[in-house]
């Protein structure tokens, strides 16, 4: 499934932080599919959670995203257009933010 990323903040070198993920469920991976301004790396692994999915590094499992209410198993909740709240983790770049996931398409 494709999903959007939105950050609710400016920095000084991004207006609106984003990134474009491709969330494979059976692996579980996600690939990253274009960014401006969020410090992810190409590839990492999924975290499902009862609350949502978290959005991992691919060597550390150290969570990047949250991704609230994104529950991959529930069919309801991975309807195209759904949308939910992000909670960025924060890096070196960035202190944790807030911001919205929304769901692009469900398959390809």
């Amino acid at each position: 499934m494709r999903i959007t990323v939105r950050l609710d903040a400016k920095c000084e070198v991004v207006p609106s932080p984003y990134a474009v993920l491709w969330l494979d469920c059976p692996s579980p991976t996600w690939r990253r599919e274009g960014h401006l301004g969020l410090d992810l790396p190409e590839w990492g692994t999924l975290d499902l959670e009862p609350r949502g999915t978290l959005i991992c590094n691919p060597h550390d499992n150290n969570p990047r995203l949250a991704l609230e209410e994104l529950c991959i198993g529930e069919p309801a909740r991975t309807d195209e257009m759904v949308c939910g709240v992000a909670q960025w983790l924060g890096s070196v770049e960035l202190p944790p933010i807030s911001g919205h996931w929304q769901l692009l398409q469900s398959k390809l």
